[in-house]
């Protein structure tokens, strides 16, 4: 990867908002010139922070934007994940490495003569390099998949509290609802929110949305008369009894086979006796003795004696038609159980309509039994049982609305708190369904644990590389190859490193044998630092050709023979960076 351009710089020394407009993007070889305090310095301290993948001390609150030409941009937001290859020699650096008056950090150079080893390690290398892309990518994936879902649950909170609210603004669970609360009650119904189809048809949704209303009603009244089946069957034997009943008479045919002229020669001669005359009222003829002995031997007392019982028959008869009861007016009932009385109403009436029509059918037999009550031929059928049992249940149906409305008003907050929760886990089962919350939990579950087993994997690995970076890495070589470089670029070896095992560090000589304590020129110090800083570019096996160099100017305390070495040394080691 290379460096493109600094898109941004901002609180960031004398850069206090620079964008990248109009600026072309870095080439290979890059020149940074100006005057003194124009930032230079402070540019070399953005590449820097990306070499040591921290943000700045100097400037904490300052913010950058780096774009690389393969990757997303390094900004001080994400500098920490940085693999960009860059060494950076600036007053920093030989602040961090050198101590003039104690020692010079070492430098690990690999061993060139371990072959198998070195093989073994660069394999490890891209190993490595390919599974830490791969975690890392594989890590992002994964935060980006919590967000979304993190994001949904936030977003599904919302819904609810809107969806919810909207039925009782004075519950202030729902009111403060957020996506704790929907995660929490996610948790506590994990079962059901894990099922394929909807909890509630549209109807039932409408049902607890109004019983969740918080609008308490008062109880209600009613008076449950149900019908006896043994009643209508008992009535039906005597009522058939009645039908097959007849009277011995010396009947007239003609009186038998038209009632009508029977009921008025019966009534004519009942008043014929009242009035003490023979005379007929109709005519004026005389009535015989013989004809009233015949009309008498056809009304005996036996015949109106059953022709009175019929009539009582007739009088009970009439008391047994159902009589719609008082019953509750539908707006006092609470509105999810409107529905079920309105319907348990019309089904009452329907049973009523059809009892009554069967009674009726029993009158009109009676009816007729009673203009000729010596006709032994008529017959009624039974008052069907699943009339009867239609009544019943209607009025049962009505009952049952009447209980769940008193039930309701005697455990108000404890019904409405229900019908709540079931619309709560409903709206939430339809969200989670829609997301499909289950599986892309399970999925960053699973990918987590796959992830967690390749940063295992990825520090095991880790461990043998230093393993071996320790077998081949050798402190004496780097102050070995560091002395070759520094003799050279000086033009004479009075100054040296050597390895001190118990300061972990090396000290600097001169002539091999005098600690310099310090008592080094500027041009020393910078000729150490920077042949320093060129050795250690080779640290580790570190290739040159996949490092981005960026040099300060130190340098520039130089004489111009110095300056020419300066140049040579640099363009001999560096020419093949980025």
């Amino acid at each position: 990867m290379s460096i493109k351009n600094i898109q941004k710089l901002k609180k960031f020394g004398i850069f206090q908002n620079h964008t990248n407009a109009n600026v072309k993007d870095f080439g290979k070889y890059n020149l940074f010139y100006g005057w003194n305090g124009s930032g230079k310095s402070t540019l070399s301290g953005v590449f820097r922070c990306i070499e040591n993948n921290t943000t700045s001390s100097k400037f904490p609150s300052s913010e950058f934007t780096v774009s690389i030409d393969n990757g997303a941009p390094i900004t001080q937001a994400n500098v920490a994940g940085s693999d960009l290859n860059i060494y950076t020699f600036n007053h920093e650096f030989i602040d961090e490495n050198i101590s003039w008056d104690s020692v010079v950090k070492s430098i690990l150079l690999v061993d060139k003569e371990k072959i198998e080893e070195r093989e073994k390690l660069e394999k490890l290398k891209k190993e490595q390099e390919s599974d830490n892309k791969k975690y890392t990518s594989e890590d992002e994936e994964i935060r980006r998949l919590e967000s979304a879902i993190s994001k949904f649950g936030t977003d599904s909170a919302r819904h609810m509290k809107t969806s919810l609210q909207s039925i009782d603004t004075t519950d202030r669970y729902y009111l403060n609802y957020d996506k704790r609360k929907f995660e929490a009650f996610i948790n506590d119904n994990l079962e059901a929110s894990k099922s394929d189809e909807p909890l509630l048809d549209d109807q039932k949704i409408i049902e607890l949305t109004n019983a969740a209303k918080p609008d308490q009603k008062s109880p209600i009244t009613f008076n449950q008369k149900v019908i006896n089946k043994e009643t209508f069957t008992k009535a039906k034997e005597r009522l058939v009894d009645l039908l097959k009943t007849s009277v011995v008479s010396q009947t007239i045919q003609r009186l038998i086979e038209y009632g009508d002229i029977k009921s008025w020669v019966e009534i004519g001669l009942d008043l014929h006796k009242r009035h003490d005359t023979n005379q007929c009222e109709f005519c004026g003829n005389t009535i015989t003795d013989e004809r009233i002995k015949q009309l008498e031997a056809h009304f005996n007392d036996d015949y109106k004696a059953f022709q009175t019982r019929l009539e009582s028959a007739d009088g009970w008869l009439s008391g047994q038609y159902i009589q719609p009861p008082a019953l509750p007016a539908t707006n006092d009932f609470y509105d999810e159980f409107k529905n079920g009385y309105s319907q348990a109403c019309k089904a009452l009436e329907k049973a009523i309509t059809d009892l009554n029509e069967e009674i009726t059918a029993w009158h009109t037999v009676l009816k007729e039994k009673i203009a000729n009550p010596l006709e032994t031929g008529l017959t009624v059928e039974a008052i069907s049982e699943s009339s009867v049992e239609a009544f019943n249940d209607s009025l049962n149906a009505i009952s049952a609305a009447v209980d769940k409305h008193n039930h309701k008003s005697g455990n108000f907050k404890e019904e409405t708190d229900k019908a709540k929760k079931q619309l709560e886990l409903h709206y939430a089962t339809t969200e989670v369904q829609s997301f499909g919350y289950h599986d892309k939990k399970k999925e960053v579950g699973d990918r987590k644990a796959k992830n967690r087993a390749l940063k295992t994997s990825i520090n095991a690995r880790d461990t043998e590389i230093r393993t071996l970076e320790d077998s081949l890495s050798n402190e004496g070589i780097g102050a070995d190859q560091f002395n070759e470089s520094l003799h050279k670029f000086l033009g004479r070896s009075e100054l040296s490193l050597r390895f001190n095992p118990t300061k972990k560090g090396y000290e600097i000589l001169r002539n091999d044998s005098e600690q310099v304590d310090g008592n080094l020129s500027e041009g020393e110090k910078t000729a150490i630092a920077f042949v320093y800083f060129i050795t250690k570019l080779k640290e580790n096996d570190n290739k040159i050709e996949d490092t981005i160099v960026v040099v300060d100017d130190p340098i520039s305390s130089f004489d111009s023979n110095h300056l020419f070495h300066a140049y040579s040394f640099m363009k001999i080691n560096c020419e093949k960076a980025k």
